[in-house]
């Protein structure tokens, strides 16, 4: 958006789906306003009916793979674990099977999804009564409402009474960082395998590093060396700051890919996928990149 003369970039989730889009022209955002932000306060305030704004191609790895199943096939058995506003991406999901099937006059299911969705308490439910209303509608969508307040955090009791059958399931998490953290935790203590398991962080990814290393990150074009120590943690985009560079950067989550940057050589550890680079040439994020020993960029 321009404010005041300059742009700014920002990120948020797409809550309607590409059915939804096809059918009406629409997209759908929501936003949670942060009160001392710069931007979301003054969206709500100052955006009106006819206004522009620019829009970037959607982005991001959090997205369901496409599905053709043949008539033998049993319906891919998926369970979304969401938190708070992380029901957003979840909201785009099932609004997608739901006119899909519509379509189809419910001839097809190509899913069958089980929802556990974390709230506050009753009170901070977002979308509550249109997720009643499809699980109501569409029998492949099972909608499970628990009020964090007096049930607590999702844990093994949880998947185990709601979801019994969650272990023939791929699950997707989405919601604040410890309750991602919590779920991914319980899922693999009941031996659920990694790969069947995808999570996005509302906010930047935690870092959890078990052995951080003394690095030395060389910016080659403005000839600038930062130095730290084996127990400080920043990110790369940190790192150059500090420095007074300006690298190009928006969501600074690891979403929206601005602060892409070429890796000469050196091993970084991408926080939001938990994984080590090599050590060769290749393109790195930098808000979610933490150097791991000599680095040059």
């Amino acid at each position: 958006v321009e404010k005041d003369g300059s742009r700014t970039l920002r990120c948020f989730s797409i809550s309607s789906s590409p059915a939804y889009y096809k059918k009406t022209g629409l997209i759908e955002l929501s936003i949670r306003i942060q009160q001392q932000g710069r931007i979301t306060p003054w969206i709500r305030q100052q955006l009106a009916p006819g206004h522009l704004v620019n829009i970037s191609v959607a982005q991001g790895e959090f997205i369901l793979p496409k599905l053709a199943l043949t008539k033998d096939e049993r319906p891919k058995k998926y369970l979304f674990i969401a938190g708070g506003s992380g029901i957003t991406p979840f909201r785009s999901m099932l609004q997608q099977q739901a006119l899909q099937q519509k379509a189809l006059n419910k001839q097809s299911i190509e899913l069958d999804i089980h929802l556990l969705y974390y709230s506050r308490d009753d009170q901070h439910i977002v979308f509550q009564r249109e997720l009643e209303q499809l699980q109501k509608e569409y029998p492949s969508i099972q909608i499970t409402f628990v009020n964090g307040e007096k049930e607590g955090f999702i844990c093994r009791e949880h998947l185990q009474d709601y979801c019994p059958d969650y272990d023939l399931r791929t699950s997707y998490i989405c919601g604040p960082t410890p309750m991602i953290q919590q779920a991914r935790k319980v899922l693999d203590e009941l031996d659920v395998a990694e790969e069947k398991v995808n999570f996005e962080f509302f906010g930047a990814a935690p870092v959890e590093l078990k052995n951080n290393e003394h690095a030395v990150v060389h910016f080659q074009v403005s000839q600038k060396t930062v130095v730290s120590e084996k127990d400080e943690i920043n990110t790369l985009l940190e790192q150059a700051e500090s420095q007074g560079l300006t690298p190009v950067s928006g969501c600074r989550i690891g979403v929206c890919h601005q602060c892409i940057c070429k890796k000469k050589s050196g091993i970084v550890f991408n926080t939001r996928t938990q994984t080590y680079s090599d050590t060769g040439s290749e393109e790195i994020q930098l808000c979610i990149s933490v150097a791991q020993g000599d680095v040059v960029l």
